[in-house]
């Protein structure tokens, strides 16, 4: 921006007349671009690089944007497929991506607009790829560019100037890095926690193939969606960053302090972690040796699902682990659903409200045990609905449809309890029987679909979440907590003034056809061009004509006009 005051020398601000900031115009050049990496040792084939830019120029039909290395980057192959990476603006459906090398054999990325520009914003792609496969010490330079018709590159028609950035080197193969095993003791001492959202305290061992000489940082790489502190270290009295024997396994554990790893000497304890996001990097005095395994533990913040690439890496001394595998997040897997039968208000006042069926799809990742022959009842589905809305019950008692996606019959209602809570906010399923829910962990995990009722607000609102928690004793206290899910809602609008489905002929014979259905629609709003009308029918009738076209069964307005909506404009 540009400032312009008048009287800006003066002392006092009566003397100071007037002042203006006049916002300039973007200068037509890429800016914050990125590049980041999943593993940087040499020879990986399943690697993702990430890239990301800013770009201030609207890119058209037959323009795009062009990334490139340089010599230090040879020997990457990307597979021409881009993911969007969360935080992206959206980019354009049909735009294209190829990938390839230019004739000096460095690396060329290209996205082509084919019909939809790409409008100025911030962009994060990220690419599989194949490492090279030897080493790179020093890193390469990455240039980010746009310009009009790409077919003609490497002549250049800017229209974001150039940026450059730096890439990364390829380190040798360290010899090892993974999660050290824990019984269920190890991780009660030690406050682990894989819930969706928390902070999870983690053990990883390594060993190095060389004995590091001088002070460096190691680099822990967690897939997206990890979070370290910004200060991973902690403080002398509470850390954060757990090497010594006796606080690694828990506190005043040195006594059990497995045998088949090295004790990490307070001589050579880290001395700094900084977390960036997913990446928290530990400066390391000189002392560890070669050839044994040390372990840490740090802190560090889950995601809200499991991870797509599942892996972690380690970096050392000019040594990159293996990626190892990560563990799966207690929440539902997949993308759990809410669908309801009806998305108006309730009425409120003396008007009856409406029961509206929800139906929860989800597939949990942990068993929800049966009852135990010594107990009441055993494991919980526990279901929280956003705000104004409530669950229907008789003096708290409920009922809910739970069945095995399609399934024919429900699981029994011996087998299960249902309780809704004085707020009647929160409903819980209680197994009360020989019958549990299957977990995606077990092997044999099941998706379900949990039918449950309540009442709608009585204005219209914004979709918010619904929650879905699970546990593993009817008691519910946190130790015994499994899944916890997010499910999105839906949205509730203004009800019909009328809204009517009749048999017009009586035609009421299980498995037949109904000729004539009228369905009577008043509304309280408008109904615009390009709105749209979704009429949705119960469990079992078929209201489509032809699947593949999508097309109604014998659709038709009733009354003299054709046009029953009239097109405006």
């Amino acid at each position: 921006a540009f400032f312009f005051e008048f009287g800006y020398e003066k002392a006092e601000i009566t003397e100071r007349i007037r002042a203006v900031a006049l916002e300039a115009a973007p200068v037509a050049a890429m800016i914050n671009c990125k590049v980041g990496y999943n593993t940087n040792q040499v020879g990986i084939t399943d690697n993702r690089m990430q890239f990301e830019f800013q770009t201030q120029t609207e890119v058209s039909y037959s323009a795009g944007i062009i990334i490139v290395g340089d010599m230090n980057c040879r020997g990457f192959t990307f597979t021409p497929e881009y993911v969007l990476l969360e935080g992206s603006d959206p980019l354009p459906g049909d735009l294209t991506l190829s990938a390839g090398t230019e004739a000096d054999m460095t690396p060329i990325i290209q996205l082509k607009v084919q019909g939809t520009p790409i409008s100025p914003g911030h962009y994060k792609i990220e690419l599989k790829v194949a490492n090279p496969g030897g080493r790179i010490l020093t890193p390469g330079i990455w240039t980010f560019g746009s310009y009009n018709d790409v077919s003609m590159y490497p002549t250049k028609y800017y229209l974001d100037n150039e940026m450059q950035t730096p890439g990364f080197v390829i380190n040798n193969r360290m010899s090892y890095a993974g999660f050290y095993a824990l019984n269920d003791r190890q991780k009660t001492d030690t406050d682990r926690e894989d819930r969706p959202g928390y902070m999870n305290n983690l053990i990883f061992e390594f060993m190095l193939r060389t004995r590091p000489e001088e002070v460096q940082d190691m680099l822990l790489k967690a897939p997206h969606g990890f979070i370290f502190e910004d200060d991973c270290l902690g403080s002398m009295t509470s850390p954060k960053l757990k090497t010594d024997f006796n606080t690694v396994f828990g506190e005043n554990t040195g006594g059990i302090w497995p045998g088949d790893l090295e004790v990490w000497q307070s001589t050579f304890a880290p001395v700094a972690c900084v977390g960036d996001g997913r990446d928290a990097r530990i400066t390391i005095p000189i002392g560890l040796e070669l050839a044994v395994r040390y372990a840490f533990r740090i802190r560090v913040q889950n995601p809200l699902n499991s991870p797509e690439w599942n892996k972690w890496t380690l970096n050392y001394n000019k040594e990159s682990s293996d990626p190892f595998p990560g563990f799966n997040i207690w929440t539902s897997v997949g993308n759990p659903t809410a669908v309801p039968v009806s998305y108006a208000r309730n009425q409120g006042g003396s008007t009856d409200p409406i029961v509206n069926p929800v139906t929860l799809t989800f597939k949990p990742y942990k068993n929800v045990p049966a009852k135990p022959a010594e107990e009441d009842k055993g494991g919980v589905v526990r279901v929280e609905v956003p705000s104004n809305f409530r669950f229907v019950h008789d003096n708290n008692m409920c009922e809910v449809d739970l069945r095995v996606t399609g399934a024919s019959t429900p699981i029994l209602p011996n087998q299960l309890e249902c309780e809704v809570d004085n707020s009647e906010t929160k409903l819980n399923l209680y197994m009360i029987g020989n019958v549990a829910i299957s977990g995606e962990e077990s092997g044999n995990g099941q998706e379900y679909q949990l039918i449950v009722y309540v009442f709608n607000p009585n204005a219209p609102q914004e979709a918010a979440d619904w929650h879905l928690n699970t546990y593993s004793k009817y008691t519910r206290e946190p130790e015994f907590s499994l899944d916890e899910s997010q499910i999105p809602g839906f949205p509730i609008h203004n009800d019909l003034w009328r809204y009517s489905v009749s048999n017009v002929l009586g035609e009421y014979n299980g498995n037949k056809r109904v000729s004539e259905v009228e369905i009577v629609l008043s509304f309280r709003d408008h109904v615009k061009d390009g709105d749209k009308i979704t009429v949705y029918s119960p469990r079992g009738f078929n209201i489509v004509s032809n699947p593949e076209m999508d097309t109604c069964d014998n659709y038709r307005p009733v009354g003299a006009s054709p046009d029953w909506f009239p097109f405006t404009g």
